[in-house]
């Protein structure tokens, strides 16, 4: 059995990191967790993925790799699509425009305190 896939996408290795060990503590049980550091290196490993047929049920992406999501749903549009960004609540923030144009449909502000948020 292929358990569905929770992917990170995210500049920041250290912040990749600790998001992926986070995830994988708290999910590992129930999903495969995986990660890239760069939006061509995510593409590439989710279209392995799609070809292996192996169900990718979350994307996590950081602000900076919001273009990847528009292909990322082509390859799993029932996938989920949220966004890591810094605290900004301002209309010109990356998850607003993304949420309002259709590219993400939840963001999380890092970093988190406790697993409740997570």
């Amino acid at each position: 059995m292929t358990w569905p896939v929770i992917f990170v996408v995210d500049r920041n290795l250290s912040s990749l990191g600790v998001v992926l060990s986070d995830l994988t503590r708290r999910f590992g049980r129930a999903f495969t967790v995986k990660g890239a550091s760069s939006p061509e290196a995510a593409l590439t490993a989710l279209q392995e993925l799609a070809r292996a047929e192996a169900p990718v049920a979350l994307l996590l992406v950081d602000d900076s790799s919001v273009d990847i999501l528009t292909r990322a749903h082509e390859l799993y549009p029932r996938a989920k699509r949220v966004l890591l960004v810094d605290r900004d609540y301002s209309s010109t923030s990356p998850a607003v425009q993304a949420i309002a144009l259709g590219r993400a449909d939840y963001h999380i502000v890092r970093p988190w305190a406790d697993d409740e948020t997570l």
